[in-house]
């Protein structure tokens, strides 16, 4: 049975300061069979499988210097949260990412795991050999943005503490990837399930955790959670 952790409410700052509330136009098809949020410098492109359930939000990027159906001209590329409707930006974040449709930034990911009712989205970054990112995100009811929680320092902090207590050489070194897809799930009450390998790429070793954590919305706005379990979990194959 997974040993219970304290409940100890940890809070994340919001990224990039307070959300731009901008809309850019409605995400409409474009000829790769993708979203294109508005037009020109700075419009956007919905990443493929980032969806809401309800089709109403999305993950997408996006470059200020360049359209998003051309590559990047420089590094400084956004990932945004979405409104699909109307092109409104919710939340955004620095990313390396880019998706043209024809071509695409090679071995990096922007992955979204969605709650049922599409209130909550965890957007996971990944890159060659870590998860560079992994952040929690809110929509209030009225599809307003209602906050951001810092996913990968939380789950980082404690499942390094861990391989500290198991006495684990180098347990500094150990790069952090959390799995998406059906292993990465958020439930409507904010319950995470999640699993987590730290390993030294290409060398070995790896150790492998199943870890819970319950994210609620704070009284004055925002989002807290709290780990609620980690438990050593099978290698991945």
């Amino acid at each position: 049975m997974p040993r219970m952790l304290p409940t100890i409410c940890i809070a994340s700052a919001l990224l990039l300061g307070a959300p731009a509330f901008a809309g850019m136009g409605p995400c409409l098809p474009d000829q790769h069979d993708g979203l294109i949020c508005g037009s020109g410098d700075g419009a956007a492109r919905v990443i493929e499988d980032t969806l809401s359930p309800s089709k109403r939000f999305a993950l997408a990027w996006r470059s200020l210097d360049a359209p998003p159906t051309q590559e990047p001209k420089d590094d400084k590329t956004e990932l945004l949260l979405v409104r699909v409707g109307d092109g409104v930006i919710l939340t955004r974040s620095p990313t390396e990412y880019w998706d043209t449709g024809e071509m695409h930034v090679n071995r990096l990911q922007e992955q979204a795991s969605w709650s049922p009712n599409s209130r909550l989205v965890i957007r996971a970054f990944q890159q060659r050999f870590e998860t560079g990112s992994a952040e929690l995100y809110a929509i209030g009811k009225t599809g307003e943005f209602a906050g951001a929680l810092d996913l990968r320092k939380i789950l980082d902090t404690a499942i390094r503490a861990r391989l500290k207590q198991r006495r684990v050489r180098d347990a500094e070194s150990y790069s952090f990837s959390l799995s998406s897809g059906p292993e990465l799930k958020i439930g409507n009450d904010g319950l995470i399930r999640a699993s987590v390998m730290m390993w030294i790429p290409k060398e070995g070793p790896e150790h492998n955790y199943a870890a819970t954590l319950q994210a609620m919305q704070k009284p004055g706005g925002g989002l807290i959670a709290r780990m609620v379990s980690i438990a050593p979990a099978r290698e991945r194959r």
